[in-house]
C-alpha cells in the first residue's frame, strides 16, 4: 500500500512537471497595481481612527468608496460621516481621485497619492484597508499629526 502511494505521489508530480514543461503561450503577467486597484475598490467602513497615536471617536461613522480604473491607473474616492468640525475636510475632502505611488516603471504599491496631495501608506487586504497619513500644522488646527485610518471592507 506504501509503495502503491509512493508511486501514485511520483506519476503525479511527473505530469504536473510535464504539463508545465509544455510550451505554449507565455502566461499573462499579472500587473501588480491593478491587482491591488481591485482589492482598493469597494465602500469601507471606519474600523478605527487615531492621530499621533490617540484614538479619535469623531470619526465613528466615517466611510470611504474607492474605485480604481486599470485602464487609467487611477482611481476615484468619495467619504461620508467626516466630522463638520473645521479642518476635518483637510483630514479627508468629500471627494477625489488618487493613484498609486512611483512610476510605470517603478510601481510603490505601499503608497497612494490622493488629488489633493496628501501621500498616504496603504496596506490593502481583500477584506480591509489601513491608510496613514500626516497632516501638517497649520496655525493650530485640530486635526494636523499623523493619522492612521483602519477600515473593514
Amino acid at each position: 500500500m506504501k509503495k502503491t502511494t509512493q508511486l501514485l505521489t511520483t506519476l503525479v508530480f511527473l505530469s504536473l512537471s510535464i504539463f508545465i514543461s509544455c510550451g505554449g503561450e507565455d502566461p499573462v503577467a499579472i500587473d501588480l497595481r491593478d491587482a491591488q486597484g481591485v482589492l482598493a475598490s469597494g465602500t469601507f467602513s471606519e474600523n478605527g481612527v487615531s492621530v499621533d497615536n490617540s484614538t479619535r471617536e469623531e470619526w465613528v461613522g466615517f466611510s470611504l468608496t474607492m474605485s480604481y480604473n486599470a485602464d487609467t491607473d487611477q482611481g476615484t474616492f468619495s467619504s461620508s460621516g467626516v466630522p463638520p468640525n473645521e479642518g476635518a475636510s483637510d483630514v479627508w475632502p468629500s471627494s477625489g481621485t488618487w493613484t498609486f505611488g512611483g512610476t510605470d516603471e517603478s510601481p510603490v504599491i505601499g503608497t497612494i497619492m490622493r488629488s489633493d496631495g496628501v501621500e498616504m501608506s496603504a496596506n490593502i487586504s481583500p477584506t480591509a484597508l489601513t491608510l496613514g497619513f500626516n497632516i501638517p500644522d497649520a496655525g493650530g488646527r485640530t486635526f494636523d499629526g499623523d493619522w492612521s485610518f483602519a477600515f473593514n471592507k
